[in-house]
């Protein structure tokens, strides 16, 4: 998701739209992000789009009558987090956080997000990692976003 979402950042698009409804997971882990015919370029005026999208995942400057922007997809793809991160460590859980900061400047971009699933589908613990409660936890779940890095790697090239 964090490189489909880079990607989208890259063309100067936003996703406006971003739920777990609208990410579809493939054979192997895959995961596609889908619905993208609201996206629009960052700088194009969004408000004659209207707020159409599942209300927790709005960031709240738009609930406020903000433009959607990169840092509002940041912030729904942190709360596909928090759906994903029941009874994970607590590195998860503080940059689901991260990403639903109220104020959209202390959000990290998608460039930031992909590079921190590199670092952890690699092995590399930051001090994040240390102090999680449950190192064998980590581990597990690193297996998987490595599995699904890769895969996203495989799609990434073919592109």
């Amino acid at each position: 998701m964090a490189i489909g979402l880079r990607i989208i950042h890259e063309l100067g698009l936003v996703h406006h739209n971003l739920h777990t409804g609208n990410v579809l997971i493939g054979q192997g882990g895959k995961a596609y992000l889908t619905d993208l015919e609201l996206n629009h370029p960052v700088n194009e005026e969004s408000s004659e789009f209207g707020i159409y999208a599942v209300l927790p995942f709005v960031a709240p400057e738009v609930l406020r009558g903000g433009e959607y922007t990169a840092a509002s997809d940041v912030y729904s793809f942190g709360m596909i987090m928090w759906m994903l991160t029941s009874g994970t460590p607590k590195c998860y859980m503080d940059l689901m956080k991260r990403c639903c900061d109220n104020n959209k400047l202390e959000r990290p971009s998608a460039t930031e997000l992909e590079m921190i699933f590199r670092r952890w589908c690699i092995g590399e613990f930051d001090d994040q990692f240390i102090q999680a409660d449950n190192i064998i936890q980590v581990k597990e779940v690193t297996g998987l976003l490595n599995m699904i890095l890769l895969l996203q790697l495989d799609e990434e090239l073919d592109l």
